[in-house]
């Protein structure tokens, strides 16, 4: 069996959190995202009542 150096585990580990980051900054694009989709449908969902009753 191969013996993992100290060096390989460190780049291993390197690799991986980077990857967490990237990961992380996805989600928080996709929370942002999420938020102003939402708050257009809230807007619209007051615009449209807005509508029906004005009529």
């Amino acid at each position: 069996m191969a013996e993992i150096s100290n060096q390989q585990i460190y780049d291993l580990v390197l690799e991986i959190s980077r990857d967490v980051v990237e990961l992380e900054v996805s989600i928080d694009e996709l929370l942002v995202d999420m938020r102003a989709f939402n708050q257009d449908l809230a807007a619209d969902r007051q615009h449209l009542m807005q509508q029906v009753f004005l009529q």
